[in-house]
């Protein structure tokens, strides 16, 4: 079971007349990845309680509510995941819940599950953190895979999920995730959608543990994180079609 929120995230937009999220959205292709960097600096993310955050839950607020908009936007991915790119730029919360076992004695559990809200407390992004070092075995990460896509079913509004675990990310996880995301698809595979009757994204990340997997030229503490599935690897596109609708302007 999941406990009631840890603690809170507030995205704070700093200069409301400078490029944001919300400008890009509008016209994606008139912009360039320094665009993209200097509307990532115009957001602040304020921690909502007092003391330390768990550093791994950082790096993953951080990934979605920045780096995935600007990747998606750099690689073309936003052009099959549009709903969920877009969900990003109004992200406005996020609230931090912890799974626990145990009725009379509880022992908390490596597992956090992440709302990312908008203004009107509505969920429009999911995820579930699996913290690097939990040592989960494949079936078990399987088993909560699916008890999150099982979640997102109950819950309203949402348009994506991101599942998120330590690197090196478990290849039997993501093959079953392919499976049930058409990735048979050369185009499809990279709007990996859940069947019907959810039909949104399911995004899995790959976290580094550690001081090994901290990400370069980050604050302390801050992990690495990239996407696992769909796979955007130059090797693996050389042979699909592109991702792209049409070329960016140069």
């Amino acid at each position: 079971m999941a406990e009631p929120a840890i603690y809170r995230y507030r995205v704070n937009l700093l200069n409301s007349e400078a490029i944001n999220f919300k400008t890009v959205v509008t016209n994606p292709r008139v912009y360039k990845p320094q665009d993209l960097q200097a509307a990532a600096g115009n957001l602040e993310i304020v921690l909502l309680h007092a003391g330390d955050s768990n550093p791994y839950i950082q790096s993953l607020v951080e990934y979605i509510v920045m780096e995935f908009f600007s990747m998606a936007h750099r690689t073309g991915l936003y052009n099959r995941q549009k709903t969920l790119w877009e969900s990003v730029s109004r992200i406005a919360d996020v609230e931090i819940f912890q799974h626990s076992k145990g009725i009379f004695r509880i022992t908390p559990l490596p597992i956090f599950d992440l709302n990312f809200l908008d203004h009107r407390k509505r969920v429009l992004i999911m995820s579930r953190l699996v913290q690097p070092d939990a040592g989960f075995t494949d079936k078990a990460l399987l088993r909560l895979v699916k008890d999150f896509i099982r979640k997102a079913s109950r819950t309203e509004f949402r348009v994506g999920l991101f599942f998120c675990a330590g690197e090196p990310f478990s290849a039997s996880v993501c093959q079953q995730v392919a499976r049930m995301t058409n990735a048979d698809d050369p185009v499809g595979k990279y709007e990996s959608l859940l069947p019907e009757p959810l039909s949104i994204p399911l995004n899995l990340l790959a976290m580094g543990g550690g001081a090994a997997g901290q990400a370069e030229g980050a604050a302390p503490g801050v992990q690495s994180i990239r996407l696992a599935h769909p796979d955007l690897t130059v090797s693996r596109r050389a042979h699909a079609a592109s991702i792209e609708d049409e070329p960016k302007p140069d």
